[in-house]
């Protein structure tokens, strides 16, 4: 029920667009129809990435910036750190997949096989909802004069990107699937 929670985000967003998307229907459907196994819902950070991590001077790791924060699965912070390492390097999970897999999946106590690459892009597409969406509220903001700030301006080129790595990440889902 929480992944069909997150999937009607896509469905009520293009509701309360200016015009049908049928990408948020694409989205949400894809999302339907590839749902991974179930594993316990947990806490997510919601914009976790290594900007967000501080190395304490004792080699201690601290998680910052939690405005995102809530109950879910823990693997969409996984597709978001996929997500966000394409505009913002290093990419952690890319250097040594099948070692950082393993790692997560010990620390967060999930199962092996809960995690794999395929699995990463399906996260990564579903980890990607509150900021892409979130990205097409400001630019409707923009387009009908809501508004006029800084960030509703900068969303307008990044969206189109995010809206290209959503869909190779959808489309190399369906390469591993096929095998």
């Amino acid at each position: 029920t929480y992944i069909g929670s997150r999937i009607e985000l896509w469905l009520e967003a293009e509701r309360q667009a200016l015009a049908p998307d049928p990408f948020l229907r694409l989205v949400a459907s894809w999302l339907d129809a590839n749902r991974p196994g179930p594993v316990p819902l947990g806490l997510v950070h919601g914009d976790f990435h290594p900007a967000n991590v501080i190395v304490t001077s004792d080699d201690e790791y601290m998680a910052v910036d939690w405005e995102l924060a809530h109950v879910g699965d823990p693997r969409e912070d996984l597709g978001w750190m996929a997500l966000a390492a394409v505009a913002q390097p290093p990419d952690l999970v890319g250097s040594d997949a099948e070692s950082f897999y393993a790692n997560y999946c010990k620390v967060a106590e999930l199962p092996v096989e809960a995690i794999d690459e395929k699995a990463l892009m399906y996260f990564l597409v579903l980890g990607s909802t509150d900021c892409y969406l979130g990205s097409l509220a400001r630019l409707a903001r923009l387009s009908t004069g809501q508004s006029r700030t800084v960030g509703s301006a900068y969303m307008a080129q990044v969206s189109p990107g995010m809206a290209r790595i959503i869909f190779n990440a959808m489309k190399r889902h369906e390469q591993l699937s096929r095998g």
